[in-house]
């Protein structure tokens, strides 16, 4: 309750200090007022009045021992931020009573209405099992009677180890009187002690008495379904790791049936090159002798097709060469430049549009080497 200060009021009078003797007959007198019109009686300096400055004194003594005090070490559990941020903690809290059977520590938060966030810090150690780390976990809430409006809870960090021993469970709303609870089950066969802080950011209560009022409570198995609890960042990575490597896999499989194998677990750095090599090209003149071949080294991408032309206007001549799988061979067509244009060729018509399995045309991973009817330099086109 707030301190409701008295107004104090001095005496005033006509004649101040001035007093009647009255003989009291038995050696002693009586000085009786005399002060004639009395303007303002003034606040009376009694003991109700006196008593109610001690008790606040008291209190505010009290108050000081509990305030946080900066390069000293601080011996209180409740902490007062501002008018909606406060908090409190448990050192050490062992009320467990069988280890063998499901419990659960109940933070119980009175409260008609709330609207904030509540963050809450437990620490574990080892006992029976080991329950080393803690949690970080806040909850979001909006209440206001029996109605509840916002009931988020928000796993910020949890240790492996003590997510193995304990489930954080969701706040539950309950009446008579209106509250929150925060239940913290401890699994069976184990016992570990908890430390526990509680961190209340309200919009519109008095925070400090809020979190002075929390209790807490042991009681039995309040969740039948208790799986081991992972952070939501954990959640968030295993969802992009997921689509990622389903991403991978995609990306991987379309490189594939572009006749580059590539395989799903692959670095991306590597997916990358296998993309570099799915289309490639390149040109430039070579000079080949007389029943020479057109060779080319030093691709930097698997040739799957070569043009090639030599001479110039009609008398020029091509090839094309086109490589198939292994077992087809390769497609073959050429223009000599002795026949008009989209004539077949004389010289070369034994190979004019038919898949050759020729000996004499190599294609391999960075070069191609390719049969030539006559000496010259030619101008060559290699596509991947």
């Amino acid at each position: 309750m707030a301190y409701e200060p008295t107004i104090w009021k001095n005496r005033e009078v006509e004649k101040p200090r001035t007093f009647t003797i009255q003989d009291n007959g038995d050696g002693t007198v009586t000085l009786i007022p005399a002060e004639g019109q009395i303007n303002e009686p003034g606040t009376p300096i009694m003991a109700a009045n006196m008593n109610k400055i001690e008790d606040q004194l008291v209190h505010v003594d009290e108050q000081l021992g509990y305030m946080w005090k900066k390069n000293v070490y601080n011996d209180v559990n409740l902490t007062n931020l501002s008018l909606s941020t406060a908090e409190k903690s448990w050192e050490s809290w062992q009320e467990w009573q069988d280890a063998t059977v499901v419990e659960t520590l109940v933070i119980q938060i009175p409260s008609e209405h709330f609207w904030g966030s509540i963050e809450l810090t437990l620490t574990g150690g080892y006992n029976v099992g080991n329950a080393g780390g803690g949690a970080h976990i806040i909850y979001h809430l909006g209440a206001a009677g029996g109605n509840v409006y916002v009931n988020e809870k928000t796993i910020v960090s949890i240790s492996s180890f003590f997510a193995a021993r304990f489930y954080v469970g969701d706040a539950v709303r309950v009446s008579s009187p209106n509250r929150f609870y925060l239940p913290i089950s401890r699994r069976a066969n184990t016992i570990n002690r908890l430390s526990i802080r509680v961190k209340i950011n309200a919009n519109t209560l008095d925070a400090y008495q809020l979190i002075d009022n929390i209790y807490l409570q042991r009681t039995g198995q309040v969740t039948s379904n208790m799986p081991v609890q992972r952070s939501r960042a954990d959640e968030v990575y295993d969802l992009l790791f997921q689509s990622v490597s389903n991403g991978k896999s995609l990306v991987a499989n379309a490189i594939t049936q572009k006749g580059v194998p590539t395989s799903p677990t692959a670095e991306f750095a590597t997916m990358a090159n296998n993309i570099n090599q799915l289309r490639g090209f390149a040109t430039g003149t070579r000079t080949v002798a007389a029943n020479g071949a057109l060779s080319v080294t030093g691709l930097t991408f698997e040739p799957k097709v070569v043009f090639a032309i030599i001479g110039s206007g009609d008398g020029a001549a091509h090839m094309y060469i086109e490589k198939l799988t292994a077992a087809r061979g390769y497609i073959v067509e050429a223009y000599d430049g002795s026949n008009q244009p989209n004539q077949p060729p004389t010289e070369f018509s034994p190979v004019w549009g038919k898949r050759k399995a020729d000996s004499n045309v190599i294609f391999t991973a960075t070069s191609f080497s390719i049969p030539a009817r006559s000496a010259g330099t030619y101008t060559w086109y290699a596509y991947g």
